[in-house]
């Protein structure tokens, strides 16, 4: 016999004039429009086919896009969804997970992220098993960063190159520029930064061997670590010259005459 409470349940599918809809504000935050000319002419020759999703207020969640390009075409109706999120914010990150984004759009979506990740997840190492907090993370010590670049899908050691290179955009606004663009990958980018914020490089130069890909990192200056010097210990050693403690660097009980007059000599 048929379980209907085991069904899925389809949603209803609305058509609505594409001019009484409006993007989500916060949508137009993180996200922009950039051109693409086989989006334009699927839209143009078939209409919207896939439903845009939207609050009980018509701002669109997901499906901006397409809602700019119903209203540039003339289309007359839209197919839309309602759903209700608790967190919208949240809700419009993951709808456009699988959307094609510039680096500049991940990084808004990653600060977006942590943020509402580290109000969520307790700080410091979990508590647990290993083989739970392995189940869970994937690796031995859960955080928040390895979540945020596994929900962009990138690598927490790209995403740490993306946000240095935007964090410190007001100093080297031609690097972030570029990579904004594409023109040079986040690796090159960090790079290009490193040289103009750590060695003083100028700018300019330094952007154009980066999209050239001629930038070199071999003839930097690096830092020489300082070599630790062995500790020294001493020992309590009896001086039979003045019949005292002194310290050694010779594990003896009583040192030599010869020694004990140096020591001696020493004090005076």
């Amino acid at each position: 016999m048929l379980d209907l409470d085991k069904l899925r349940k389809v949603e209803v599918v609305y058509s609505i004039s594409p001019y009484e809809l409006k993007p989500h504000p916060f949508n137009i935050k993180i996200y922009t429009d950039h051109p693409d000319p086989v989006f334009d002419r699927d839209i143009r020759e078939n209409g919207i086919r896939n439903p845009l999703i939207v609050n009980k207020s018509l701002e669109v969640l997901d499906g901006n896009r397409r809602l700019k390009r119903a209203i540039k075409f003339e289309v007359r109706e839209v197919p839309i969804v309602v759903r209700e999120y608790d967190d919208e914010e949240l809700a419009i990150i993951m709808l456009n997970r699988y959307r094609k984004k510039s680096y500049r759009e991940l990084y808004n979506e990653a600060k977006i992220l942590e943020d509402k990740l580290r109000a969520v997840f307790k700080r410091g190492r979990p508590s647990g098993d290993r083989d739970t907090l392995r189940s869970l993370s994937g690796k031995r010590y859960y955080r928040v960063v390895d979540k945020v670049a596994n929900e962009l899908n990138m690598s927490r050691e790209t995403l740490r190159k993306i946000k240095v290179v935007f964090d410190n955009e007001h100093r080297i606004p031609r690097i972030a520029t570029a990579l904004e663009n594409q023109l040079i990958t986040p690796h090159r980018a960090f790079q290009a930064a490193e040289l103009v914020l750590k060695y003083g490089y100028p700018e300019e130069s330094v952007v154009k061997q980066a999209i050239k890909r001629t930038l070199c990192l071999d003839k930097l200056p690096v830092k020489k670590k300082r070599k630790k010097q062995p500790k020294v210990r001493f020992y309590k050693a009896i001086c039979p010259y003045c019949n005292s403690f002194v310290l050694t660097t010779k594990k003896t009980d009583i040192i030599r005459i010869e020694d004990a007059r140096e020591y001696a000599r020493a004090k005076v």
